[in-house]
């Protein structure tokens, strides 16, 4: 009897092993994935014909960046707060710019026909963020902006990568 209750006990403790390997497997792919996903972001970013820069970071389960802005040649002044992090398999772009809406975040959910925009359909202004990597030039992106009374995008931002 005593022999059966170990028995039970070994095969229990051993299908909770299981359950927690497939678990950590599972976080770990997770996390792997956000970071595959994201690694073009990281970094310092400078933008063309703006005298600015945003900077994107890796942290443990997301994406962060900030976006700065050059006041006089010499004051930054920090526009936006933004990070993106992976929910449901899909990215999500979470932006709070300093002095508007309130100061809440506003939610883009990653579009289902293009990798890397992101839509908020009930916003004013901008209804999408389009991060467009160029080929070519890996150190560069642009970046598009729709215009909700237009339906079209603004006249795209080009950003260069400066570090990594």
């Amino acid at each position: 009897m005593l022999k059966s209750k170990l028995k039970n006990l070994e095969r229990m403790l051993f299908k909770q092993l299981i359950s927690l390997s497939l678990l950590l497997l599972f976080f770990s792919t997770s996390q792997a994935q956000l970071h595959k996903r994201m690694k073009r972001f990281i970094g310092t970013w400078q933008y063309e014909g703006i005298i600015g820069f945003e900077v994107w970071n890796a942290n443990d389960n997301f994406i962060e960046g900030k976006s700065y802005r050059v006041i006089n040649g010499k004051d930054t002044v920090l526009i936006e707060n933004m990070r993106i992090i992976l929910e449901n398999n899909k990215l999500v772009l979470y932006v709070q710019v300093l002095n508007q809406n309130g100061g809440k975040e506003i939610r883009f959910d990653e579009s289902k026909k293009k990798k890397y925009k992101f839509v908020n359909e009930t916003h004013d202004f901008p209804k999408s963020i389009y991060y467009q990597f160029k080929w070519l030039k890996r150190k560069k992106v642009e970046v598009l902006l729709n215009h909700p009374h237009k339906e079209t995008h603004t006249k795209p931002l080009m950003l260069v990568r400066l570090k990594v």
